[in-house]
């Protein structure tokens, strides 16, 4: 799916506009600063560092288009604005124009996930779904499900203490589905496949109930 294309849905799916960089190499794209290029060098191995500046050059392309300043050195998520990802070479970042805030993004290559994994971070409903779905599918939908969820992980505001488990997805077998957080937050979600892997976005829902 194109970047274009994952735009479009969001607006029709999420009612959030959104915006998405994809970065395939290490060298394109804006300068790093000083600061910056202090924090690549403190990266032992050279491929953290690939990752890492293939990064931060996306969320500089995206904070361009955001109206804010580039310097990626003082950032911290979750941020109400921007989510990355990083995976099969390549760094997605994604911002959100919306007053509400709150953005989240992850990207994961479909791969074989051993079950004491899944159990990590599917709960008894969503284990019980997976088991119903069809064997050939199951690498790609267990993929699915924990792109939604860390994905709504990176969008919620105060993720400290939680892990996956504590998110349940109203539906597993959707691409566009609600997600509802332990504390009782919602988010909205879709996914998308992108490649040899799949793209999930996570946005606010209802606000948190007492």
């Amino acid at each position: 799916m194109r970047l274009t294309e994952i735009e479009a849905r969001a607006a029709t799916t999420l009612l959030t506009p959104i915006h998405v960089v994809a970065q395939y190499t290490d060298d394109d794209g804006p300068a790093l600063n000083a600061v910056e290029e202090v924090q690549l060098a403190s990266f032992e191995f050279e491929n953290r560092r690939r990752d890492w500046r293939r990064g931060r050059v996306a969320l500089k392309s995206l904070l361009n288009s955001l109206g804010r300043s580039d310097d990626t050195s003082r950032l911290s998520f979750p941020d109400a604005q921007l989510s990355l990802t990083h995976g099969d070479g390549t760094a997605y970042a994604v911002g959100t124009f919306a007053a509400n805030g709150g953005i989240g993004v992850d990207f994961e290559t479909v791969r074989p996930v051993r079950d004491r994994v899944v159990g990590w971070f599917l709960n008894e409903p969503e284990i019980d779904w997976l088991a119903q779905s069809i064997p050939a599918d199951r690498d790609r939908d267990v993929i699915r499900l924990w792109t939604i969820k860390e994905a709504v992980f990176k969008c919620h505001p105060d993720n400290a203490g939680l892990v996956l488990s504590d998110f349940t997805i109203a539906d597993p077998a959707a691409e566009v589905c609600e997600v509802r957080a332990a504390d009782g937050r919602r988010f909205q979600t879709m996914s998308c496949h992108m490649g040899d892997g799949i793209l999930s976005i996570a946005v606010p829902g209802d606000c948190h109930e007492d």
